[in-house]
């Protein structure tokens, strides 16, 4: 439980991420919860990663696992990371991992990544991939957007081998079945209800 931007496995152990940060056979449950030094940025791995203007920053989870519930007083809230952005270039790769728990918060909330994003012109520069994971967990939003896997600002994102399986509810927004965008999708499955007062996409609203 925190304020914003939460996560569930090791959040907040993490505030400020210059360069690389690697993460792999992690699994924790909800007694792992801690917020960072700013008591937002709340997630189960990671709560927030902000990278340095001039390197940005990479992050690569894998074999990572989700079975506590997150819950956000205010914006970014994932099954695995809260926040990951820079004002340079950020890179997320999750595979392998899974999200268990009910993941609740006001504004993007994911079920494994509540928001991927690079600030200023080069808003392209951010990379999302998901590859061989899934959302089990309910995700609710109550302002928007709320996503089964990941949100994301502009940028290259991809989804592989990867489902949504929890109930996704934007109770005062959209809801999305797995991301708000995708440029590249394959094999990609939503079972879980997807309901958001203002619209609500099974998949997502913009595939490039």
């Amino acid at each position: 439980t925190g304020h914003s931007c939460v996560g569930g496995l090791i959040g907040g152990l993490v505030d400020v991420v210059e360069g690389r940060t690697d993460s792999s056979d992690s699994s924790a449950d909800s007694s792992a919860h801690r917020y960072n030094s700013d008591s937002s940025f709340y997630s189960t791995i990671y709560g927030r990663i902000h990278g340095a203007a001039a390197t940005g920053v990479t992050l690569e989870l894998d074999e990572c696992v989700n079975e506590g519930s997150v819950d956000a007083a205010a914006e970014y809230a994932g099954g695995l990371v809260g926040r990951a952005g820079s004002t340079a270039r950020v890179a997320v790769t999750v595979t392998n991992s899974t999200n268990l728990g009910a993941i609740r918060g006001t504004e993007h909330v994911g079920g494994l990544v509540g928001r991927v994003f690079v600030d200023g012109a080069d808003a392209a520069a951010a990379t999302a991939r998901v590859v061989n994971s899934a959302n089990r967990g309910s995700v609710n939003a109550s302002s928007t957007p709320a996503c089964g896997l990941l949100c994301a600002a502009v940028g290259d994102v991809a989804v592989q081998n990867s489902a949504n399986m929890g109930a996704i509810t934007a109770t005062d927004g959209t809801a999305y079945g797995i991301a708000n965008a995708v440029t590249q999708a394959d094999n990609v499955v939503s079972f879980g209800s997807v309901d958001g007062k203002t619209a609500a996409f099974s998949f997502w609203e913009t595939h490039t």
